[in-house]
């Protein structure tokens, strides 16, 4: 494989506020990856062009798409399936049932949308490979794919320091000039982790276990955080064809979270600080429902509010509490709607949360501050 060299005279580059010595070769490499339809082949390609078969035996190889991890997903056209395959090439089956999939893109969350050709659909697969309607009503759909912001931002200042440092080195040496890029490029580079950490995440609850005619708890560790008196379920499956706020509460198909009733207590979401965004609610029987949500910080009361949901549509309540670590909702009162049940059960779904950046990112950032202070001394010292 031709690779590519970059040499760097002898400074220490501080990047991410660390340290790393770049009097090394750095080698920046890549292949490309072909379906071959005919053949049932995916090829890889070196830089230099040089082929070698990936997987084989496939059913008309269409689409390509690689997840955040390295997997590799591809449509089958003829057998209808999504195939993920490991670095290694072993080829296990993401999904079937599909009508001529064509293409395929990963989104900022993880989800795998898809064209499916024959039906006319654009279907959106969840990590665990729960399926829901994204688009229909389109005319043969043949591909997909997302505006990306700018993951190469990252790559771009490392470029950047490069080439400030190594004028540093044409220009005799000057430690000045070399300190001030590494802070320039330390700061950029903390400011682009602190908003990458920052980026919002929706719970969805499609992406946990289905379960059939009954219900089930939303486990700890989901989203990454513990859930106490929180349920879930999939409304068609629990009630069938009865109308239900369950139903009329379903944002993103096919599963919705619940709060079983103020004979239990209120339903707890606690775990490392986050921002709360936004939710969204409806009653499960009641209109007229009044919501309780305070927001706590190291056990400490920080926020609160009050609002009123009926059991007819779902309703976006939009918080924007920063740096809570748990909160607790209920609800209370309202008049039931008639749907053949009774409670002040509360439904909820797609909500909302942007977490705080973690220690490490933290960390990075006391590092990028010692550089800083480092570049003091030595200018005021030079």
């Amino acid at each position: 494989m031709r690779q590519q060299r970059v040499r760097i005279c002898g400074e220490v580059l501080v990047l991410f506020g660390l340290s790393f010595c770049v009097s090394s070769n750095l080698v920046v490499a890549g292949n490309l990856f072909v379906t071959d339809g005919s053949s049932g082949d995916i090829y890889t390609f070196t830089s230099n062009g040089n082929q070698s078969t990936f997987a084989s035996g496939l059913s008309y190889p269409v689409g390509l798409a690689f997840d955040s991890s390295g997997g590799l997903f591809e449509s089958d056209h003829s057998s209808s399936n999504i195939y993920e395959f490991t670095p290694s090439g072993s080829r296990s089956t993401f999904a079937s049932g599909l009508n001529w999939p064509l293409g395929l893109a990963f989104d900022g969350s993880g989800n795998l949308f898809v064209a499916d050709n024959n039906t006319s659909n654009i279907y959106e697969y969840t990590p665990g490979s729960n399926r829901s309607t994204f688009a229909s009503g389109l005319n043969g759909p043949d591909d997909v794919a997302f505006s990306t912001p700018e993951p190469s931002t990252i790559v771009l200042l490392g470029i950047g320091a490069v080439s400030l440092l190594a004028y540093a080195c044409r220009k005799n040496r000057n430690r000045r000039i070399a300190w001030r890029a590494i802070l320039t490029v330390d700061i950029s580079c903390a400011v682009w982790l602190l908003a990458a950490d920052t980026q919002a995440a929706t719970l969805t609850f499609d992406d946990l276990s289905t379960p059939n005619a009954g219900t089930l708890v939303v486990p700890n560790g989901y989203g990454g955080f513990n859930w106490t008196y929180f349920g879930y379920l999939d409304p068609v499956k629990r009630y069938g064809a009865q109308d239900t706020g369950y139903s009329r509460g379903m944002v993103s198909s096919p599963q919705v979270a619940y709060w079983s009733g103020s004979i239990v207590g209120p339903a707890i979401i606690s775990g490392p600080q986050f921002t709360f965004t936004s939710a969204y609610f409806t009653g499960a029987w009641n209109d007229g429902l009044n919501m309780q949500v305070a927001g706590y910080r190291g056990g400490v009361q920080v926020d609160s509010t009050a609002f009123t949901v009926n059991s007819t549509s779902s309703t976006l309540e939009v918080f924007n509490w920063v740096g809570v670590d748990e909160l607790a909702i209920s609800a209370s009162g309202g008049v039931t709607h008639g749907y053949g049940g009774t409670g002040e059960q509360f439904v909820m779904d797609n909500m909302t949360i942007n977490e705080v950046p973690e220690p490490s990112t933290s960390i990075l950032l006391a590092i990028g501050a010692i550089s800083f202070l480092a570049w003091r001394r030595r200018t005021r010292t030079a």
